[in-house]
């Protein structure tokens, strides 16, 4: 007959992280050499309380075959929801503040544990941080490591604290119509995508053919993104408007 030591030590159920309790449940389980799903049942059913009794009520009116699995399994699904739940509501109500986006994101991290994907945090991470900051951040969001990503941003932070319009911009002469002056936010789309740059192509084998990197070819932001039909020029760039 498989029964408890009287004297073992029982920790009531964890509400707020029922998949480790079970793990600890389980270690004492192999101690005590109880193996049967019956047996763990009836160890298992005393540590609830009632509002918790009354989540498995079913399971507790039809057994059936294997109850500890299935008590097992609905404890975890339904506290482990309502964990997730929590665990994201308190990433949502993060705010920058006088931290460093950088330092936000690690406090993020260390909330979540390993009760969130990366992914989930990155983009709640995001989320909070200043409206302009995503605009820029997103250009090369998918294709940056989440390090390299908070390092861009800290950059960001700086410049955009003290940053003022520079005098020594100036737009490309140009047989178009003169476009409008560029704004902070436009220098520091441009600043921010060579920074970024750099930091894509850190690690990556030099090559020694004359297409080495396309991105590094001295043209503006919006030269290399709109070509011919970029509206706006940011000095120093080397494109030249194709002759008719």
């Amino acid at each position: 007959m498989e029964c408890l030591n009287p004297a073992a030590k029982l920790p009531p159920f964890w509400r707020d992280r029922p998949a480790l309790w079970f793990v600890q449940m389980e270690s004492l389980f192999r101690r005590h050499r109880i193996r049967k799903s019956l047996s763990k049942f009836d160890v298992i059913l005393p540590m609830l309380e009632a509002d918790t009794l009354t989540q498995v009520s079913d399971i507790l009116y039809n057994l059936g075959e294997e109850p500890y699995e299935k008590l097992k399994d609905r404890l975890i699904t339904v506290y482990g929801d309502n964990q997730n739940q929590r665990i994201r509501k308190l990433l949502e109500e993060k705010r920058l503040g006088s931290l460093k986006p950088s330092q936000l994101l690690r406090q993020m991290k260390q909330t979540a544990g390993d009760l969130m994907s990366a992914e989930v945090v990155r983009t709640l991470w995001l989320q909070a941080l200043p409206k302009r900051m995503q605009e820029i951040l997103s250009i090369r969001a998918d294709n940056t490591d989440d390090d390299q990503l908070a390092s861009a941003a800290d950059k960001i932070a700086e410049v955009d604290d003290g940053s003022t319009m520079p005098q020594s911009a100036q737009l490309c002469s140009s047989s178009s119509p003169s476009p409008a002056t560029p704004s902070s936010v436009d220098l520091l789309i441009d600043r921010l995508t060579k920074v970024l740059t750099r930091f894509e192509n850190q690690g990556k084998p030099r090559s020694r053919t004359p297409s080495a990197s396309k991105r590094t070819d001295g043209r503006c932001f919006y030269h290399r993104k709109f070509g011919a039909d970029a509206r706006r020029c940011l000095l120093p760039c080397t494109f030249k408007t194709p002759e008719n």
